[in-house]
Formats: C-alpha cells, structure tokens, sequence
C-alpha cells in the first residue's frame, strides 16, 4: 500500500514538472514575439542624430541640423548649446515610467489629438530614427504622454533624475527662444584689441591692445588722458581677458518697441573686441533703470551696482537682454588694474 502511493505521488509529480516546464516554454516563446517596439523612444547613440523635426498643432515648426558638430535651424541659426543639450537628453535619455491603466487611455489619446507634438529625428543618411507624438502631462506633471507613430497605445515617459514635464522641451514658439545667445566667446589666444569706452565717465575708459611680443599693453582710451603711475597688479590682464570666454545674453529683444528711441540714446558702456583676424564685435549697453524711470540717468560706472539689467545693441544686428550678474564680470573700470 505504501509502494503504491509512493508511485503514485512520483507520477503526480512528473505530470506537474512536465506541465510546469510546457508553461514556461509556451511562455518565453509568447512573449519573445510581443512587439515592444511602440515603447522604444530613446535613441541609442546621440551621434546618430542629425536632423530633428518638431511640429505643433497650431502650425509652427522648427528643423535643427547638425554641421560640423554644431546645432542649426533650417535659416542657419546657430542653437544655443544648453538648449539643445536639454532637448538631446530627453530623445536619448526617456524610459517607460507605467503603461497607462484602460480608464485612462481615451483622454489621453483626445489630447494627443488636439495638442500632441510631432516629433521625427533622422540620422546623417536621412533614415528616420523614430517618429512619435508628445502629448499632455499627467496628474502632478511627473510623467508625460508618448504615442509611437502607427501604433495606438499611449505610454507615460519620465527622464532619469528629472521630476517634471518634458513637454516643453519641445514648445517651441519662436527661434529666439533656442537660438545662441553668446555675446563674447574668446581664448585669450584670440584677442588682438579690448575698447572699453564709459561715454558718460571716460576717465575710466581703456584699451587693451596686444603688442608685437604677445603681451598686452593698457591704455587710456584718449590720448592724453587719464593715466595712472605705477604697476599693473599681478595677473590683473590676464584676469580681465579670460572674462571674455563666456558672456550670454538672457533673451532676445529684437522687436522691442522702444527699440530705435533706445538706440538713439548715450549708452553707459560700449565694449569693442577685435580678434586676431581683424574682425571686430561691439555692443552697447542701456540700463534699464535709465530706460524705465526717466529721474534716473547713469552717469558713472561706479554706480552700476544698482543696475540688474541693461539693453544690449549688437554690432551683428541683435538686440537684447544682458544681466548685469553676467555681464559686470568684463565691466572693468581703468583704475582697477591698479
């Protein structure tokens, strides 16, 4: 009796060992045909990217390029590089954060439908890479809507260390809002002359000029002017150009109403900077205090402290915004060097 339940018991579990193992067979074939292709965003290699093609709803796009390393817009507008470095996170960096539950699913794809974002990113060949929609946020903007081009079923995407939506990475209204912003980008190698010019207070106006042997000598900007005895402090020079490395300016202003009455007027400081290729960048800049409270005139430069920001009119047509937290870093003043 005890033999017999024993076979018994040893039967049993063979059947359920060849069950187990037919499941699991049957599962792993099922699943390997699954297309998860429609949950695939992210580019795998950022070098892979060439071309990216964004189109709202209301009709504006915007094509950006990639020559030489460099970002542009179909005009042959350089993109700022932190703008295009956001936007080339998110096409490489997104992932799956959940598969949206069936309740969810008809608004989601009414949104995509009414303002979802078209999206196609193409390599050097003109292969397209991927194509979807960026649709809307959801609840708390801690994920947002992605719907792969062919497919039906909307997943919610999230990037890596990012809390937010990532839809606005992708509004983009105007080529001002990505375009570069640099106003002066220069090695000290690159420098052949700095004009400092104070129109309102020109006892501190100077020149930089570099001399046959490479170093750089210092100057009133008048001759005969105002000139200081003694040494240069150590370094001071060099301290002064390598501010010119990295200057922005915070936004654009081109259409900006007071725009010629603004350029009509005396500014505090024009900068002037030749490179060693004879060519020249200027820019000019207003105070907004002196612009917005008409008892207020700047005269001397030791009174920008008070200034958050000025109006910048560039020599290469641009008109902009420049803060005074950026810029005051090239704001030297004659006697500084001293």
């Amino acid at each position: 009796m005890g033999n017999k339940r024993t076979l018994l018991l040893l039967g049993l579990l063979v059947v359920l060992c060849g069950f187990g193992y037919y499941m699991y067979k049957n599962t792993s074939n099922t699943s390997s045909t699954i297309d998860t292709r429609d949950r695939k965003f992210a580019v795998e290699e950022e070098e892979d990217i060439a071309k990216i093609l964004i189109a709202q709803r209301n009709g504006k796009q915007v094509i950006l390029e990639k020559k030489d390393g460099k970002w542009f817009d179909k005009d042959g507008e350089l993109i700022h590089p932190n703008v295009m470095g956001n936007l080339l996170d998110v096409l490489t960096g997104i992932e799956l954060k959940y598969i949206p539950p069936r309740s969810a699913y008809d608004n989601m794809m009414k949104a995509v439908g009414r303002i979802g974002i078209k999206v196609e990113i193409y390599d050097k060949t003109g292969k397209l890479l991927k194509g979807y929609q960026v649709g809307g946020t959801t609840a708390g903007e801690l994920g947002t809507v992605f719907l792969m081009d062919g497919y039906t079923q909307p997943y919610v995407l999230s990037l890596p260390n990012f809390e937010g939506s990532l839809r606005g990475r992708f509004l983009i209204n105007d080529i001002d809002q990505i375009k570069d912003r640099t106003v002066f980008s220069y090695t000290a190698s690159d420098i052949k002359e700095i004009n400092i010019l104070y129109p309102k207070d020109r006892k501190q106006s100077f020149k930089l000029l570099r001399n046959p042997s490479g170093e750089y000598d210092l100057q009133p900007y008048a001759k005969g002017g105002y000139k200081i005895s003694g040494d240069i402090k150590p370094g001071a020079i060099e301290n002064f150009i390598r501010s010119f490395q990295d200057v922005d300016a915070e936004a654009f202003e081109n259409d900006h109403v007071l725009k010629d009455s603004i350029q009509a007027l005396m500014p505090l400081v024009e900068i002037s900077v030749t490179d060693i290729k004879d060519v020249t960048k200027s820019v000019k800049l207003y105070p907004f205090i002196d612009i917005f409270n008409p008892e207020i005139n700047t005269r001397i430069v030791d009174e920008d402290k008070r200034i958050e920001r000025y109006f910048a009119d560039c020599s290469w047509g641009e008109f902009m915004i420049v803060q005074d937290l950026l810029f005051s870093k090239v704001l030297w003043r004659y006697e500084e060097f001293y």
